[in-house]
């Protein structure tokens, strides 16, 4: 494995990891918006 082929990888692995924690950002704002929603047709 060359030195350019380590770089891809590892910015590759950071890259999907970024992609996994917007997930779950996006995943937990969804989630807070269906409560929120929930709260507001119970008033």
């Amino acid at each position: 494995m060359k030195l350019d082929d380590l770089k891809d990888l590892i910015g590759w692995i950071c890259v999907s990891e970024q992609i996994k924690s917007n997930n779950n950002g996006i995943r937990s704002l969804t989630g807070n918006i269906n409560v929120y929603s929930q709260i507001v047709r119970w008033k």
